[in-house]
């Protein structure tokens, strides 16, 4: 019972506080941004980061969640290798992905936003990742409370940017992207520095990064797929419906999905506890872990969902009038935590267990649904058709990930 006490004081319980902190900061963040800038002009920035974030998990190329499952398992004497390693592939990778999408923004729109778009590109797809790719060594040495300081103070600096912006009257998408390339700079320049003295300096083995990669790449095509579900039908719906449509839609989307914090916390502080369950005991164990933290999620999915629907109201008199159509958005979005929590807990008991690459093929699958459904429903239904393709997307991987775990157990 003391054990579990203190992994919940030491673990749980400060990941839960920093990621609230993220989340109310972030929440104040698009509040700000959202109310300065308008519907229609944060709409734009709304594609331009939901295409940022279905590319992040491909800058590392999954080193990062393999070095989490290298030191839970005991390996930190090669932490400086690790983390070395997963930042060189980090930033390499993330360049080469904002050269792409540069290109792919030329081609579609024309040069008139790229400044915008390679500011936001490098402040997610380089800096952002540096600072994510540093929480996951404190992820796999069990400390999680230093994790979670890291993103509170990128988070911090970001919001403060957006302060910033509107203290000095700068109402424009590039003010916005300054701001957040400044705080991601700062952030990962900080973090970096710290991180480097935990592990004693780093190393590149180029050749043993190689077979890292080779590994680590079902790690990011699942959470690539995992962008693609979560953020594909922000990038779509401008393309159907006005911008300032998908404004709204993006900022209850954004709010309802920061409800989430608590059961993603508390899965991020179970990460290396399963890896060393599964390491040892495989999928029945990592699968028992996951279910009993399925049943408090799902408890807490239903009360925050009720909690949502009831308030959803006042958020016009938070954001502005113009963001009234986001009511009836964020009731229709207002029980997604459920099956969001559910998938999750059955994915990380598959990951932990060394199944990395079947859960990736199912990910990877519900990623070519979720785009199909969403390119066959937002012109008939607008937001609506976005919103029947999320809860479907969601259901769909909460029953074929139980359908894998079960069919593995019953394999073992």
């Amino acid at each position: 019972m003391n054990s579990k006490l203190n992994f919940f004081k030491n673990n749980v319980l400060p990941l839960i506080i920093g990621q609230l902190g993220v989340a109310a900061l972030q929440g104040f963040q698009l509040l700000v941004v959202a109310r300065t800038l308008g519907p229609h002009e944060f709409g734009k920035m709304a594609a331009i980061l939901a295409i940022t974030a279905a590319l992040l998990p491909f800058a590392g190329l999954g080193t990062a969640n393999l070095m989490v499952m290298h030191l839970a398992r005991g390996e930190q004497q090669a932490a400086p290798r690790l983390y070395g390693s997963s930042l060189t592939a980090g930033v390499l990778s993330g360049l080469t992905l904002t050269a792409l999408v540069l290109a792919g923004f030329y081609l579609w729109d024309g040069a008139g936003y790229l400044p915008v778009v390679l500011m936001f590109c490098l402040s997610e797809l380089v800096f952002t990742k540096m600072v994510d790719i540093s929480q996951h060594v404190f992820y796999g040495l069990d400390r999680h409370a230093v994790s979670s300081k890291f993103v509170l103070l990128q988070s911090g600096l970001r919001f403060t940017g957006a302060l910033l912006m509107l203290s000095l009257g700068f109402q424009t998408a590039q003010a916005w992207a300054v701001t957040h390339l400044a705080g991601g700079v700062l952030a990962a320049t900080f973090v970096v520095s710290f991180t480097l003295r935990t592990t004693g300096g780093w190393s590149v083995d180029f050749r043993k990064m190689a077979g890292d990669i080779k590994h680590g790449i079902f790690f990011s095509l699942g959470l690539a797929s995992r962008g693609v579900y979560i953020d594909i039908d922000k990038a779509i719906l401008p393309r159907f419906e006005p911008i300032a449509i998908n404004g709204a839609y993006t900022a209850a989307f954004r709010l309802v999905y920061m409800s989430t914090t608590p059961l993603t916390s508390a899965l991020l502080a179970l990460q290396a506890r399963m890896y060393r369950a599964g390491g040892t005991h495989g999928i029945s164990e990592t699968a028992r872990i996951a279910r009993r933290a399925m049943l408090l999620g799902s408890a807490y999915g239903l009360v925050a969902g009720l909690a949502i629907y009831a308030l959803a109201p006042l958020l016009p008199l938070i954001i502005g009038e113009r963001y009234q159509l986001s009511v009836e958005i964020i009731r229709a979005l207002a029980f997604l935590p459920i099956p969001l929590f559910l998938q999750s807990a059955m994915s990380d008991a598959l990951v932990a267990a060394n199944y990395q690459r079947a859960r990736s093929v199912v990910q990877m699958l519900i990623a070519v649904l979720a785009v199909v459904l969403n390119l066959l429903l937002i012109p008939s239904w607008s937001w609506q058709g976005a919103v029947m393709t999320t809860y479907g997307c969601q259901f769909a991987l909460a029953f074929s990930m139980a359908a894998l775990v079960f069919h593995k157990l019953r394999q073992r």
